[in-house]
């Protein structure tokens, strides 16, 4: 727009001097345009949530820390890479909507006094992206609560993954919770795998209310 408008001011100033050649008027005019300038594109943000960008352990891969025994109705058959149980296809619906495939949720187990250093560290010093496990509070320091994913009953103990705290992943499963439970999913593996156990009663967590 600025490099039209610089044209526009040399025509006018080159038809007024032929105007006053024509009057015998001694005048001369020159107008140079200056030069566009270019500003540069802002750089798009980063998305910290598209798979390629995740904030993982092991590139390309989802690793999950499970904190006790796979035990039912969470897990069948102590089988959690089978995705039958609660959480087991909870998780499976999460790396999901994180991008991954099953192939590329990679199980770890966990004790209780589980140690934090530059992630979880799980059996044999390997690290993990996340704890999962009925867990109701951080099993240790440096570790902070996702938003909650299912409540025992009203009121009850409200379930949640444990993350290294600060880590920008959490954000990202937050959202993947969210949407699983507006869609439905969550209730559905309510429906599947609770409804015949002590759990029968439990809810969706379908709000951003989190668990200190």
């Amino acid at each position: 727009m600025r490099a039209t408008a610089a044209l526009s001011a040399a025509g006018l100033a080159a038809l007024l001097g032929l105007s006053a050649c024509g009057t015998g008027a001694a005048s001369s005019v020159s107008a140079t345009p200056p030069a566009a300038s270019v500003e540069p594109s802002p750089e798009p943000a980063l998305d910290e949530c598209s798979t390629e960008n995740l904030t993982v352990v092991n590139p390309g891969q989802l690793t999950v820390a499970l904190l006790g025994s796979p035990e039912e109705p969470m897990f069948v058959d102590g089988e959690p890479g089978s995705g039958e149980g609660f959480e087991a296809a909870l998780v499976y619906g999460i790396a999901d909507g994180l991008g991954f495939g099953p192939t590329q949720v990679q199980w770890l187990t966990a004790s209780v006094d589980t140690e934090v250093v530059d992630g979880v560290v799980a059996e044999g010093g390997r690290r993990a992206d996340f704890v999962i496990g009925r867990l109701t509070e951080p099993p240790a320091l440096g570790l902070e609560l996702s938003d909650p994913y299912l409540l025992r009953e009203p009121g009850g103990d409200a379930y949640a993954l444990a993350f290294i705290t600060g880590n920008p992943l959490r954000t990202c499963v937050n959202g993947v919770l969210s949407q699983l439970a507006l869609e439905g999913e969550i209730q559905e593996l309510i429906d599947t795998w609770l409804a015949s156990t002590p759990l029968s009663g439990g809810q969706p967590v379908t709000s951003v209310t989190r668990v200190s």
